[in-house]
C-alpha cells in the first residue's frame, strides 16, 4: 500500500467511526452531512470524495462487518467440532452485537435496509453468506454425527439467525439486558 493509499484508508477509517458515533446518537435519517463533516473534521467537498452519499456510508459498514466475519468463518473451518464451531459464530454475533452503541447502529442499518434497495441488497449478501456458513457446519456435523437435528436444516438456520437478530434488538432497546449473562448461557 502506497503513503497515498494508507492516508485514503485512514480518512475513510476517520469518516466511519466519526458516522457511526452519529447514526448512534441521531439515528441515520436525523443526522446530516453537516454534521458528519464535523464530527469527521473535515470539509463537506472533502468528504464526499470518499462518500458520495450517506447510504454510501452505510454501505461501507457492512462491507467492513461482512469482510471481518467472513475472515473468523474461514479461521472456523479448520474447527474439527462443526457444533463448536456454530457456538463460536452465534458467540461471536452476540458478544459484537452485545455493545448496546454496536446493536443501535445495526438497527439503524437494518431499518435504512427496509427502505434503500442497494443496503437490501447488501444486508442480504452478508446474511446469505452466513447462512451458507452455518448451513456448511450443520451439514458436516450431521455427516459426522456431532449433530443429531431434529428439524430441517433451513429451519434451523432461520432458528440461529433468529437468535441473532433478537441480541441486535434486546441490545439496543433494554438497557438492563446483560448480554454478557445472555452470551454465557447460550454457550453452556
Amino acid at each position: 500500500m502506497t503513503v497515498i493509499e494508507h492516508r485514503q484508508s485512514e480518512k475513510r477509517r476517520l469518516i466511519l467511526q466519526a458516522a457511526r458515533g452519529c447514526f448512534v446518537r441521531h439515528g441515520f435519517h436525523s443526522t446530516g452531512m453537516a454534521e458528519l463533516c464535523r464530527a469527521a473534521g473535515m470539509s463537506p467537498g472533502n468528504l464526499y470524495r470518499y462518500f458520495p452519499s450517506k447510504a454510501s456510508i452505510i454501505l461501507a459498514m457492512v462491507d467492513e462487518a461482512r469482510e471481518q466475519a467472513l475472515q473468523e468463518y474461514e479461521r472456523l473451518e479448520e474447527t474439527a467440532d462443526p457444533r463448536e464451531a456454530i457456538v463460536r459464530i452465534l458467540l461471536r454475533c452476540v458478544r459484537q452485537l452485545s455493545d448496546s452503541d454496536e446493536s443501535r447502529l445495526w438497527i439503524e442499518i437494518l431499518a435504512e435496509a427496509s427502505r434503500n434497495d442497494e443496503i437490501r441488497q447488501s444486508c442480504l449478501l452478508f446474511d446469505r453468506e452466513l447462512c451458507g456458513t452455518l448451513r456448511r457446519f450443520l451439514d458436516a456435523g450431521m455427516e459426522t454425527g456431532r449433530i443429531a437435528l431434529q428439524a430441517d436444516v433451513e429451519g434451523t438456520i432461520l432458528n440461529l439467525m433468529a437468535l441473532i437478530d433478537g441480541a441486535i434488538v434486546r441490545a439496543a432497546t433494554d438497557p438492563g439486558a446483560n448480554m454478557k449473562a445472555y452470551g454465557t448461557a447460550f454457550e453452556q
